[in-house]
């Protein structure tokens, strides 16, 4: 389940498995792109892009890699490309529910809504069941004010992940835009309690937070998000549940620190 483990039991696992394939194969481009990806949830930018295009360079059909790299434009802001670059992942993985989902994700970053969602129904269809697809959902109805549907994919999205942290988040951050509070709160209160015997990822209590108008908490585990390089940082300059903070000096602050634009 992803979010399972934190950072820093995860990444150095994929650093030592792709350092491992390179030595065997210098020109293996799944290496490569694996890391591109590691150094791009570390905030070594530049790094990452050379990764990448190597990657790419090395094998134009890599789909994953492409959707990789379009993550990583999302993160500097370059939009256009990022949008470029999942569409020919999708044109070489057109089945793929993990490829059609960011393909969504890239639109719906891009502020393109109606075309996210129907990626995201088209990911739905291959999988009924694909998880990150109904989280993904959730965000582009709640954009949309279909605040009902978006409800409904959070509640969707716990059930099928067997109520896992992420999705208590995803379900929480729900409830709180959607001004439930008291059940959003109890969501929050029970990742609080799991937080304490196994890893709940601190960006997303962060939202919840900031959703529940709480700036000073948000804030804080915010920080804590930062701390352990948590993979949301990475799209702080994006992340549209954070448009309302923009313009705020510690979120200001928290871009400069990881090194991403305004």
């Amino acid at each position: 389940m992803l979010g399972s483990e934190p950072p820093s039991v995860l990444r150095p696992r994929a650093m030592e498995a792709a350092i491992r394939a390179l030595q065997i194969d210098p020109d293996l481009a799944e290496a490569r792109a694996t890391l591109g990806y590691v150094r791009h949830y570390d905030w070594r930018w530049a790094e990452a892009e050379r990764e990448f295009l190597r990657a790419l360079e090395l094998n134009p059909s890599y789909a994953l890699g492409r959707v990789w790299y379009a993550n990583f434009l999302m993160c500097r802001k370059r939009l256009d490309e990022a949008v470029a670059e999942v569409r020919k992942a999708e044109e070489l993985d057109p089945l793929s529910m993990v490829v059609v989902t960011n393909v969504g994700w890239t639109l719906a970053i891009a502020g393109r809504l109606p075309e996210a969602v129907d990626a995201y129904r088209r990911a739905l269809s291959l999988d009924p069941d694909y998880v990150q697809a109904h989280w993904r959902l959730c965000d582009a109805y709640y954009r949309l004010g279909q605040r009902d549907d978006a409800l409904r994919e959070a509640e969707a999205a716990l059930a099928l992940s067997r109520r896992s942290p992420s999705s208590l988040a995803g379900l929480a951050q729900a409830y709180a835009r959607s001004g439930r509070r008291l059940e959003a709160r109890r969501l929050l209160d029970e990742l609080l309690s799991l937080s304490v015997h196994r890893y709940v990822s601190p960006f997303g209590i962060a939202l919840i937070y900031f959703h529940l108008g709480d700036d000073g908490r948000g804030f804080a585990w915010m920080e804590k998000a930062y701390a352990e390089r948590s993979n949301g940082i990475a799209y702080l300059a994006g992340h549209p549940a954070l448009e309302p903070w923009r313009t705020d000096p510690r979120l200001r602050d928290l871009l400069h620190r990881a090194g991403l634009p305004e």
